[in-house]
Parts: structure tokens; sequence; C-alpha cells
């Protein structure tokens, strides 16, 4: 998660986050209420409840927790009385404004951790305690894509995206000519085509060695992470079965919840979404081979013994990453 979003009109509030303003790491913007930011992404949302009285506090926070993103508060002039209630409402940070001094641009990474760390933790199971079933947490902007045949063309939806790469070996990257490269490059997007399609899948974004596949998912289930295992688990097979590789295939592979506006492939290139653009950094900057990676958008979708095959990452771009490795190995 990249947006932070002030909601304020107190000069001396904005100030203070003149560096996460700055800071590149960060798309900043300031709003004056919380009306207009309903369409917006998803979003760390900071409210300032300067000249608010406690009935006026409640009901904006009300509001900007039906928005379902990080939200924290900034209080001046000390007007909330509990704060430690805050945070028992899902609050994940308060700025007091005490000493007068700017955020620094590190407290967002830890505001964000300490979010992700509330939401995927575990509550305390006793013998008299019934666990409800897991929700998913991600709540997104955008209606799912549950089916392609709800799928119309400019419009902007929740789909499953998998991530996934090629990585020729160093012998054949290095010495093979461009025709058995791009016998290679084929037989790979083939071989993809043919594993997503009996999960509605479609290669969307795709350059040589890789791409983009979206996926259709709803907010409570997603079988793609069968897929994606199939793909990870079976590349000696798939090496040896699928096509001209004269070596065992490795590549990269990941899967993220995310919202993007649908184009036809090929008509992708005016897209401006948060997400592609996070998987594919996350596809080129983050991930190894020999591994599942999935992202915190993903993760509650899992059931709980399938959660035990992933380790926590840390977190990247905002999001925190699980992965799953392969038995195998890479081969680079």
């Amino acid at each position: 998660m990249k947006k932070v979003i002030l909601i304020s009109r107190n000069d001396a509030v904005i100030r203070i986050f003149s560096s996460i303003e700055k800071s590149p790491s960060y798309d900043f913007e300031i709003m004056q209420n919380i009306g207009k930011i309903k369409g917006c992404q998803e979003a760390l949302r900071y409210l300032d409840v300067t000249g608010s009285n406690q009935d006026q506090i409640i009901k904006k926070i009300d509001k900007l927790k039906q928005l379902g993103h990080p939200w924290a508060v900034v209080d001046p002039e000390g007007a909330i009385e509990d704060v430690g209630a805050l945070f028992h409402q899902g609050a994940c940070d308060y700025i007091s404004m005490k000493n007068g001094k700017k955020l620094k641009v590190g407290r967002i990474l830890k505001v964000l951790t300490f979010h992700n760390q509330i939401v995927y933790s575990a509550p305390l199971v006793t013998k008299e305690t019934k666990v409800a079933p897991q929700k998913p947490i991600h709540k997104p902007d955008a209606p799912y894509a549950a089916s392609w045949s709800h799928v119309k063309s400019g419009k902007t939806y929740t789909f499953c995206i998998l991530y996934v790469e090629l990585l020729p070996s160093r012998e054949v990257s290095g010495k093979s000519g461009i025709d058995f490269q791009e016998q290679m490059q084929a037989a790979f997007q083939k071989l993809v085509t043919q594993e997503v399609g009996p999960y509605q899948g479609k290669v969307w974004m795709w350059n040589d060695w890789g791409g983009l596949v979206l996926l259709p998912c709803g907010n409570e289930s997603c079988d793609t992470i069968i897929m994606a295992m199939r793909l990870l688990l079976n590349r000696v097979q798939f090496s040896i079965e699928a096509g001209p590789f004269s070596n065992l295939m490795d590549f990269r592979l990941a899967l993220h919840i995310g919202v993007t506006n649908y184009k036809a492939r090929g008509q992708t290139g005016t897209i401006v979404s948060d997400d592609i653009n996070f998987i594919f950094h996350l596809g080129k900057k983050r991930i190894e081979p020999g591994f599942l990676y999935i992202t915190d958008s993903y993760y509650p979708l899992l059931k709980n013994d399938m959660k035990l095959l992933f380790k926590d990452q840390g977190m990247f771009e905002g999001h925190r990453i699980y992965r799953m490795q392969s038995p195998f190995g890479t081969i680079n």
C-alpha cells in the first residue's frame, strides 16, 4: 500500500506530514472531508479531528471505518478521551501533535506493519471459545470479477492476478539462437494457458518470457492457489513434456488479489493500476525462482492447514508477502 491520505483543513497538521508528502515511497494526498474519498483506491487514511466534539468524532470515525482500509487519527487538541478505545475499534495509529515534530517517513511502514499484524493475528482459543469462520480482510473498491460473463471492457474489477515469468538457464540465454528462444517462449506461454484454462484464467499482459494472467475470484474463496502450486511442484514434469526445453525450467510465481480496469489483451497500454504496478514490481524486484509467493490480499483466502505451507517474508511496497518453497529448489 503506497497511498496515504490526510483528511484535514488544519495547516499545522498538514505541515507535520510534509516529510511523507515529499517522500518518493508514498503517494500523499490531502482531502478536506471523508465524503470525497469513498471512490479512492486502497490507502492509509489519517483523520484530523480538530474542532470536533465527541459526537462528531464518533460519526467521522464510523464513516472512516466503513471504507474498510487502514485508518488512523490526528488529535491536536486532545479531544479524544479514550485513546485506547480507538485501537480496539481498529485504528492503527494515533498522533497527538504534542511535540509538534514532523512525522518520519519510516513511521508509515511501522503503522502498516502493525495493521497487518493485527489483521492476521490468530485469536486466543479456549475450550469455551467458538471460532467463527475467517472472513477475508481484503475489501477492494471494485466489484469482484466472479466470472468473465460479468466483465465488460473499460470497467474496473477485482481479479486474482498471477505473475509468472520463465527464467531460461544461463546456457540457453547465452548460447542458443533467437529461433530456439522464441520456441521456448511460445511453449511456455502455451503451458501457462493450458494450466490456467480450467480456472477461467486469461493470459493478459505478456512480454517474451512471461507476464500477467487474470483469473476470476470471489470475496470469500479462490481456488487458483491449486493451479499455482501445480505449476511450482510439477516443474520437472513440465520441463520434460511441455516443449523444447533443453534444461529444467525455472520460473517466478506470485498471486495477488488486486483492482484494475479491464481491457482486452493488446489494448492494455493505457491502463493505470496500483495493483498492476505492484505485482510487476514484486515479480521483478523481490520474488525468487523456486518459490510460490502470495500477498496479504490472498493469504486470508487460504484454508488454515494450507497457510502452514507459507512463510512470512516481511513487507514489500506496503504489502506483507508469504512464500512456499518447491522441494526441487532452483537451477540457475
